[in-house]
């Protein structure tokens, strides 16, 4: 494994940077002319290979957390790295729940008490927290404010309230870089292109520059603040995700909301966080209260604030919940490159005059196999279309339920449906092409479990003799366990439910099975790595309880098409 990285410039130096803190965390330019200007965020595999950019984010990270050690009260420590982390999360005994390192590690201890001793080293250094009195209430309105959606009491804000996250973490990091034209780049896991000359830049694989623990600078040799060890074994140098599993058309082709909003949550994004941090069972990535000290976070949730962007370019900006006069009035507080308490209305987000003053490079081109383009009429919609909004009719095409999972790979068969015109629905969702909005859709309700997993669950559709399987999409506990975030309190009670549009995957099932008849559910753990660190705890996992309450294959029929009001 490579220890050391050598970095050509890191103009002004890294080490020079941090000597300068004392004028940092001073005021920027004019605001005003600042938000003005357009950045750019890029895919991080493209962003890398400009040395100008990867020496502003190495140095911006190195001058964040170098102020961790700022006095507790100094506009130095409110733009450091462990302030901006205690905003999502921390442990102390103030924190949501009281929990504490200890509390944590023993609640750990307690779901996985045979590999203890293996993850004792990952909790080791780790300190509780306290919220800095001063200024006043400060901290205590913005530390441990992320939003996660609870079944039992949805937030509706894990996108909106990340996205904010984003925004005022990137104008910290510009200004402790000290590049005026720094943007945060996102990890496009999703994408599964990698270029033959270099299979190093696939994207499954974090760039280098994230796994070794050293780097060469003109300055000399210093700590990489991209590092961190507290990750799975080898992550970033001999092991990668499995691209199989990150592909997430199946969420990006829902048009709903709120179900988009909570598959991408629950799915793919707490895919990533299980697959870098240790599968769920230990800090960094893989708990709450530490994921955001990772560097890996704020480029993973990057790439997931993108893929709202993709989703909002598909289906309109008002597919989004703009006329939910409750859900755009939402405010949340977080502190800006200045130091100073700011806040935020979720409206801000959809004014084009607002402050968000970022894009991203790709935003058009998100899915690995574009779905028709009839499908997709709607991201023809405008600001300020009216939508033309029909009921949505559900035809059950087959389901099962009370579903207890023990085995790492496991088939669930579907019992067929004798609800009239089923058939006739199945055929209108699956022909490509097809003018008709039908779509095939297969909802998994209530998806719990009593114990860690360790592992998230692949889901594939396949045919009766499973000798065909249609990857379909991820489901993921992260949060479930050893959280102290107050959103995710009573997330074991009811369980997840997961949403896919499975329309593609029914039409290659039924090509040689014209009925679709036999049609049946895989599901099998997986640690989202690829080949040889891909192995899972089998028997943890067939311990932990996992249970789906109900899985239903539904055939949609109906929805809403924008209407031009000049015509």
């Amino acid at each position: 494994m490579k220890t050391t990285m050598p970095i050509a410039s890191l103009r002004r130096g890294v080490l020079g940077v941090i000597a300068s803190l004392a004028i940092l965390g001073t005021a920027s330019a004019a605001d005003a002319a600042e938000t003005q200007k357009r950045f750019i965020r890029q895919s991080l595999h493209e962003f890398v290979k400009d040395q100008n950019k990867l020496d502003s984010l190495i140095r911006g990270v190195q001058v964040m957390k170098s102020r961790n050690n700022a006095p507790k009260n100094s506009v130095a420590y409110r733009t450091s790295w462990e302030y901006w982390a205690a905003i999502h999360g921390y442990a102390g005994k103030t924190a949501p729940g009281g929990f504490t390192v200890k509390k944590l590690q023993k609640e750990f201890e307690r779901f996985d008490p045979d590999n203890a001793p293996l993850f004792a080293g990952f909790w080791a250094g780790l300190k509780n927290l306290t919220p800095p009195a001063q200024p006043r209430g400060v901290a205590e309105k913005i530390w441990a404010t992320c939003e996660h959606n609870d079944p039992l009491a949805p937030t509706r804000h894990f996108l909106s309230w990340h996205r904010m996250a984003l925004y005022f973490f990137e104008r910290v990091l510009r200004e402790a870089s000290g590049d005026p034209n720094f943007a945060l780049p996102y990890w496009d896991y999703t994408n599964d292109g990698t270029d033959p000359v270099d299979p190093a830049s696939s994207p499954g694989r974090i760039p280098i520059f994230f796994a070794v623990p050293m780097l060469t600078t003109p300055s000399g040799t210093i700590g990489n603040p991209l590092f961190e060890r507290r990750r799975t074994a080898g992550f970033g140098d001999t092991v990668q995700l499995d691209l199989l599993l990150t592909n997430a058309d199946s969420t990006l082709k829902l048009s709903n909301f709120s179900e988009f909003q909570e598959t991408l949550d629950f799915g793919v994004h707490g895919f990533i966080h299980f697959a870098v941090g240790n599968f769920g069972l230990a800090p960094y990535m893989g708990v709450i209260p530490f994921s955001a000290n990772d560097p890996i976070f704020w480029v993973h949730h990057a790439n997931i604030d993108r893929l709202w962007e993709c989703w909002t370019t598909r289906n309109g900006r008002d597919a989004n919940p703009t006329n939910d006069r409750d859900w755009m009035k939402k405010k949340f507080r977080f502190v800006n490159e200045k130091g100073r308490l700011v806040t935020m209305k979720v409206a801000e987000l959809f004014d084009p005059k607002g402050r968000i003053d970022y894009e991203y490079d790709n935003v058009s081109q998100c899915f690995r196999v574009e779905p028709p383009t009839e499908t997709v009429a709607v991201a023809l919609e405008e600001p300020g279309e009216q939508r033309i909004s029909a009921e949505i009719t559900k035809t059950t095409i087959a389901t099962t339920s009370e579903v207890e999972i023990d085995q790492i790979d496991q088939e669930v068969p579907l019992a067929q449906s004798k609800e009239r015109g089923a058939r006739e629905a199945v055929l209108s969702a699956v022909q490509p092409g097809a003018v008709s909005p039908s779509k095939a859709v297969l909802r998994l309700k209530g998806v719990r479990t009593e114990k860690a997993p360790g592992a998230s669950v692949s889901v594939f559709l396949t045919d009766r003799q499973g000798k065909s399987r249609e990857f379909v999409g991820v489901l993921g506990f992260f949060g479930q366990f050893g959280h102290s975030h107050k959103a995710h309190a009573r997330d074991a009670d009811k369980g997840r439910d997961f949403t896919f549009d499975v329309s593609a995957q029914l039409h290659k099932l039924m090509t040689d099975n014209p009925t679709g008849a036999g049609i049946r559910l895989a599901l099998v753990a997986s640690s989202g790595l690829a080949e040889e660190a891909a192995a899972v705890g089998q028997e943890r996992y067939q311990q932990a309880g996992l249970r789906i309450r109900e899985i239903l294959l539904e055939v949609e029929s109906g929805g809403s098409t924008p209407l031009n009001p000049g015509e």
